[in-house]
């Protein structure tokens, strides 16, 4: 079930990458489209190409923070659960080990 739900999320996660680039690529082009409107609309500022470039980046640089967090989180729980499986796996194979020394062992009452 967790390899299921890991590839979901991973197909999930490529699709949401393309959807940014998208959306980014979509931003900057209505941008550069209707100049003149968001100029009479948000003022001079708004005409600002370095302003505009800068605000993408941020906006970039936080999707890239975010994602990558969430990610790695999705990741550690993956890879610790791998761990207590391997454990687990360990610890019964311990247990085994043990009981069959036990009953191979078995001591003979002395006679003295």
């Amino acid at each position: 079930m967790n390899r299921f739900v890991a590839k979901i999320f991973s197909w999930l996660v490529s699709l949401l990458h393309v959807f940014f680039i998208l959306v980014i690529l979509g931003i900057l082009t209505q941008y550069f489209k209707n100049k003149e409107q968001l100029i009479q609309l948000f003022g001079p500022n708004a005409g600002n190409d370095a302003l505009v470039y800068g605000v993408v980046f941020v906006i970039f640089v936080f999707y890239m923070i975010t994602v990558g967090l969430l990610v790695t989180v999705i990741a550690a729980n993956e890879n610790l659960e791998a761990i207590r499986l391997k454990i687990e796996n360990i610890q019964k194979f311990e247990s085994y080990k043990a009981s069959q020394s036990s009953v191979g062992s078995r001591t003979e009452p002395s006679l003295d």
